[in-house]
């Protein structure tokens, strides 16, 4: 069996070393998830963040290169608006 991997809704690229980062998706409050895979293979996953239902990340140790990210719904197949956030710690 086959199994596809959709294309990534955005490309993240570092051009150096951060040692905090913080991806943050605002949905408006949809039930949101979010998907990072890295230069290096290692895979950040995030989902609600506190009591709100949109995604996050926070995570220690982005290193430079390219990131793959995925936004997605807790519905499959659904996709709605939404602005994605990058912030340094």
């Amino acid at each position: 069996m086959d199994l596809a991997i959709p294309l990534p809704d955005h490309i993240l690229v570092l051009q150096q070393f951060f040692p905090k980062l913080s991806l943050r998706v605002n949905s408006g409050g949809s039930d949101t998830t979010l998907v990072v895979q890295g230069p290096d293979g290692v895979i950040r996953c995030g989902d609600d963040t506190g009591s709100k239902k949109d995604a996050s990340i926070t995570d220690t140790e982005w290193s430079a290169g390219s990131y793959k990210v995925w936004v997605g719904t807790s519905t499959p197949g659904v996709k709605r608006n939404y602005t994605l956030t990058v912030r340094q710690l």
